[in-house]
């Protein structure tokens, strides 16, 4: 539907912290027309977890894993998320960024990142 309005609510998580670690995500909700391009950012605060992984939870739904970027290598994708989203990290910042290109019917969910430690992929392409 043409002009119809989608609400996005976001939250953080930090998975595997046992420190006083933070990830700040931002905006806390925001509301957009079909069509537009919206962007998020997670900004951690103490140990730098270089691996952050973005994560959608739809009505009534478990939750999808969207894709990863391990500070300075380009970002994963999971299937069905390869198109219209993009997941990107500041160099040299505790900054990591998603964007949805274009939203669409459907993408009315709550997205929010997580940070972990490891290996750079979660899964071998």
């Amino acid at each position: 539907m043409a002009g119809s309005l989608f609400l996005f609510v976001v939250f953080s998580l930090a998975l595997g912290s046992c420190w006083a670690d933070e990830i700040q995500q931002s905006p806390n909700s925001l509301s957009v027309r079909e069509s537009e391009s919206v962007e998020m950012s997670c900004v951690q605060t103490g140990t730098v977890r270089e691996n952050v992984l973005w994560y959608r939870q739809t009505e009534g739904a478990g939750l999808a894993l969207i894709g990863n970027v391990y500070s300075g290598l380009e970002p994963q994708y999971e299937k069905g998320f390869q198109s219209g989203f993009l997941i990107s990290a500041e160099a040299g910042n505790k900054r990591f960024n998603f964007q949805i290109r274009s939203v669409r019917d459907g993408d009315e969910a709550r997205y929010f990142c997580a940070a972990k430690e490891g290996t750079q992929r979660l899964r071998e392409e």
